[in-house]
């Protein structure tokens, strides 16, 4: 895993060799293993590459690297079927003279251009410049793990990189919020799409790739999509046979993200995922894997006993670092910001940030759980949803009488709480809403009428796509599209701010079309999420450790919001000088910042909070370039 920078100057126009250095400078924590630059001889195109050394340590495998025609790759990721692409490779007359995975791709794209892209198993962001055709080729791996942010400059000049932050080093970039953003950051602390809250910026979508010729716009094309091939025998077989299928597809999947001239652990938290991730590895590989755990000081929210009884079973030892309410409002909020480009959507991403810095230094590489939920239906939403599915067919008059008797035990106090959300409303409306952290009247009072339907037409437009759908799936691809890539932005960011790399053996194409093939039944049920994942994973951990409530790695942010650190950060928030100030109604912000009463208060908070930190940096060129002095990891 690395960090590339590429610049591609307008007509007419040189590229600032100084400058464009900077730019990658800003992302040395990304690579601190070597530094490479590449300028064309006649300035226009400079590419920068800062590497974090994983397969093939020599100096050979350094980037920027050049093909025998001249092209000049830099890229970001790994590769896991480099040797079977190798030999193939080697069977069309291509020679080698390293054994990393860039040399492949490199090569790879020589033999087959943007045609390569679909054979890939891995994770990638790359830039190639072919001086012979006066292009270049960017592109993203199926599932956005890694990212590539881009720069379209006012005299046609673009830029590409792992980072936002790098852009700030160039002379003729100017940060400006795009305020028409602000109604779907809010509501949902995520844009879905290529945008970004600065202007200018985006983002290459996943999945997808873009020729590049100076003064010409970007016109990104898919190249995959997860519903294309599916296997019509899964639909039709039984569990049994599908789990047995899974569990060999999954046990080569997670052996080809083992392949690492380092060390290699696992992010650990006792949840099924890291724990079938971590089992398969260490019970059929082999593989001598220590995991990392971040436990939050709160014992509804502490899942270390699970982690300690899944690690003692599998026979791993866990090493563990703490969050706490101090440390998630501390000055490490702001550095992480920094690392994030973005407002830190999730507060647990500070702790994936501490589990990577303790893993620094033993490992390089750790395996990461994240993507089964999305895949493999795991989330109470996604069950929730199934329910409303059903109540679609209940008549109305039904709704209000079932409600006016559920106070005779918890479990028709259960259905009562699921009809009252329901309240039959339409699917469509409860699919977009169920995320959100703003509802749209206290969105309209922040920003103004029209706020709350400008929040969703984006999102709505992603959820038409899928009309044709069963319900699970349906919900499933709006979360791929839409939820997924802000979560493995956080993933990227937060573990590459240790210098650590992720991997995320879920986020595989055969594994992802495996999963969307399965009957929707054997991924989640109104009862039971990730169905044949759990199957899975009994086959290695008795059956009592598999099926408890998902945590999915709380925060008991109410309570936190109340400490000293928090706050401290609502005080910065009611200021005059808050970064906010000129966006928001204040007399609508006030009442937010009386508390927190209850869960959905502190998260709109948060929702405030973290985007208060990023505004007060990145609105300000100055404060991006400055802050690497500051921050010490």
């Amino acid at each position: 895993m690395c960090g590339i920078f590429g610049y591609f100057s307008p007509p007419g126009g040189q590229a600032d060799a100084s400058a464009c250095a900077r730019a990658t400078a800003l992302m040395a924590h990304r690579g601190p293993d070597a530094d490479g630059q590449w300028q064309s001889a006649d300035g226009v195109v400079f590419l920068g590459h800062r590497r974090l050394s994983i397969i093939d340590l020599s100096s050979a495998a350094n980037q920027p690297m050049l093909s025998p025609s001249g092209k000049v790759l830099v890229y970001n990721g790994e590769i896991y079927n480099f040797r079977e692409l190798r030999a193939e490779l080697e069977s069309l007359g291509q020679s080698f003279s390293t054994s990393s995975d860039t040399e492949v791709l490199l090569l790879a794209l020589e033999q087959w251009g943007p045609e390569a892209l679909p054979k890939l198993r891995g994770m990638f962001s790359l830039v190639l410049w072919d001086p012979a055709t006066d292009r270049a080729l960017l592109a993203r791996d199926p599932f956005g793990i890694k990212p590539l942010y881009l720069w379209q400059g006012p005299k046609g000049e673009l830029a590409a990189a792992s980072e936002i932050k790098a852009f700030y080093a160039l002379p003729g970039f100017t940060p400006e919020l795009d305020r028409q953003t602000l109604p779907e950051f809010l509501r949902f602390r995520s844009l879905s799409g290529q945008r970004t809250l600065l202007k200018d910026v985006s983002k290459l979508p996943p999945a997808s790739y873009a020729w590049h010729r100076p003064g010409q716009a970007l016109k990104p094309v898919c190249y995959w999509e997860i519903t294309q091939n599916l296997d019509p025998e899964l639909g039709c077989a039984g569990l049994e046979a599908n789990t047995n299928r899974f569990v060999e597809l999954f046990r080569q999947t997670v052996q080809a993200h083992l392949i690492a001239d380092v060390p290699v652990g696992t992010q650990f938290s006792g949840g099924v995922d890291s724990s079938l991730v971590s089992a398969m590895a260490r019970r059929d590989l082999g593989a001598a894997l220590a995991g990392f755990f971040c436990r939050v000081d709160d014992p509804a929210c502490d899942e270390s006993p699970y982690a300690s009884a899944i690690a003692q079973a599998l026979g791993m030892r866990v090493h563990q670092d703490e969050l706490t309410s101090g440390v998630l409002f501390s000055e490490l909020l702001d550095q992480l910001t920094w690392h994030q480009d973005e407002p830190l959507t999730h507060p647990n991403s500070v702790g994936i940030f501490l589990l990577s810095r303790l893993a620094k230094g033993q490992v390089k590489v750790l395996l990461s759980g994240e993507t089964a939920d999305e895949i493999f239906a795991g989330y109470d939403a996604h069950r929730r949803l199934l329910a409303f599915a059903r109540l679609a067919g209940v008549p109305r008059a039904f709704l209000a009488p079932a409600q006016t008797v559920c106070g005779l035990s918890s479990r028709l106090r259960s259905v009562a709480l699921l009809l009252a959300e329901y309240r039959g409303q339409d699917l469509d409306t409860l699919t977009l809403t169920r995320r959100q952290h703003l509802d749209g009247p206290s969105l309209e009072a922040l920003l103004g009428q029209g706020a709350s339907e400008a929040s969703l037409a984006s999102r709505r437009a992603e959820l038409a796509r899928h009309t044709g759908a069963d319900p699970l799936t349906r919900f499933q691809l709006y979360d791929l599209a839409v939820y997924l890539p802000p979560i493995m932005e956080r993933q990227d960011k937060m573990s590459m701010a240790a210098s650590i790399e992720t991997r995320v053996p879920f986020a595989d194409v055969q594994v992802g079309r495996f999963a969307l093939s399965l009957p929707p039944e054997q991924r989640a049920t109104v009862k039971r999420g990730k169905v044949i994942l759990k199957e899975a994973l009994t086959r290695y951990v008795p059956p009592s450790m598999v099926d408890r409530r998902k945590a999915g790695f709380g925060i008991p942010l109410a309570a936190w919001l109340d400490s000293p650190g928090g706050r401290q950060r609502r005080k910065a928030l009611a200021g005059s000088r808050s970064a906010l100030a000129p966006y928001l109604n204040r007399a609508a912000l006030r009442p937010l910042l009386e508390g927190p009463r209850d869960a959905a208060q502190a998260d709109a908070l948060w929702s405030l909070i973290a985007l208060e930190a990023w505004g007060r940096l990145f609105l300000s060129r100055e404060a991006v370039l400055a802050a690497p002095r500051a921050v010490e990891l």
